[in-house]
């Protein structure tokens, strides 16, 4: 029910979103340190709204500004594995935000929700 529910309120912003901007992909990698974890480094890649497609290009300016969706991946996967996700949401104007922690095979669920509610923040 909840996966049915996520899945209609992403297609519905979608529908949403000015449809006729269509923006370059920006990308970059990104290490955020979280002080109130021991200094926990927590990695994610970033694809943006940009001027002009690349690594670390500038950003599109856009107000109010552009929403933001932090994606967390499945057991044992890696960002790669969610090139559609980004490549058909940055140019109608989203950032997509994908942390790179506890990918491995033993990950700490505790920890990448975590990851994910600073990450918000």
């Amino acid at each position: 029910m909840l996966k049915t529910y996520l899945s209609i309120l992403l297609l519905s912003s979608l529908f949403l979103t000015e449809t006729n901007a269509q923006w370059n992909i920006g990308s970059m990698d990104i290490t955020y340190t979280d002080a109130t974890r021991s200094n926990r480094a927590v990695d994610v890649e970033i694809h943006y709204p940009a001027l002009t497609t690349g690594n670390a290009v500038d950003v599109a300016l856009d107000w109010p500004g552009f929403p933001v969706i932090i994606f967390g991946h499945g057991f044992v996967m890696g960002t790669d594995a969610y090139e559609f996700l980004w490549t058909e949401l940055v140019p109608q104007g989203y950032i997509v935000i994908l942390p790179k922690t506890e990918s491995s095979f033993a990950p700490s669920h505790q920890e990448f929700g975590t990851d994910l509610s600073f990450l918000a923040d």
